[in-house]
């Protein structure tokens, strides 16, 4: 009975030796909900979506490759706690802006969360925690016989330091062109166009690209 006991003890999982259950951990790739397929070169957002039903006392995310795909993530990760079936629970959210780079049907691998949890029984276990895999259909770019410049939306600002009809000859100004872009990478912005004017000398300063990274995609500002 002692043998055959200790036979069903170790074929059970080894999480559940050590005191933790399968329904413990869940880990979800999530795409956002859209009304059309995404297109060459279009930002889709990701979520990464973890929760831990007990504590985790470190964590590390392996991402696979993404072939196929441009990527950013947008931001650090998010831990939290809520409340789910009446009990406290941790949460994760990672968010990503993945842009693809050829149509067809793409495939966003499962991510694996390197775990070391403590078990029901006191001890810490390590855990490699496998999330689900996504597949999606990635349409065709447009036609637009030039540069693709797929967004979710743009404000452009024109300034100038004196207004450009009031200027004397030999007079100068300064004139400042600000894009606000939704949506894309610093990279993926056309770049600023040769500057002519008849009567006028040009001088182009460089252009400068900055970023911030939010939930909802990258916010570029291009001057």
């Amino acid at each position: 009975m002692r043998w055959l006991l200790a036979l069903l003890i170790s074929s059970l999982p080894a999480q559940a030796q050590q005191g933790i259950d399968p329904g413990d951990i869940r880990l979800e790739l999530v795409l956002e909900e859209r009304d059309h397929a995404p297109l060459q070169g279009e930002m889709i957002l990701l979520s990464i979506q973890g929760t831990y039903k007990i504590p985790v006392v470190r964590e590390k995310m392996h991402q696979p490759v993404l072939d196929g795909f441009d990527w950013m993530q947008l931001g650090e990760d998010r831990w939290y706690k809520e409340r789910e079936d009446g009990f406290e629970v941790l949460k994760m959210e990672r968010r990503m802006a993945l842009f693809p780079q050829r149509t067809g049907e793409l495939e966003v691998p499962a991510f694996t969360h390197g775990l070391e949890m403590l078990g029901r029984n006191g001890r810490t276990v390590p855990v490699d925690h496998v999330s689900n895999s996504l597949s999606l259909s990635v349409a065709p770019r447009p036609d637009t016989g030039g540069w693709w410049f797929p967004v979710r939306g743009i404000e452009i600002a024109d300034n100038w330091s004196n207004q450009p009809e009031a200027l004397a000859a030999g007079a100068a100004a300064l004139r400042v062109v600000s894009l606000v872009v939704d949506g894309t990478a610093p990279q993926r912005i056309p770049p600023m166009p040769e500057m002519t004017g008849a009567g006028a000398f040009i001088f182009p300063h460089p252009e400068h690209r900055i970023v911030a990274l939010g939930p909802n995609g990258p916010r570029t500002r291009v001057f």
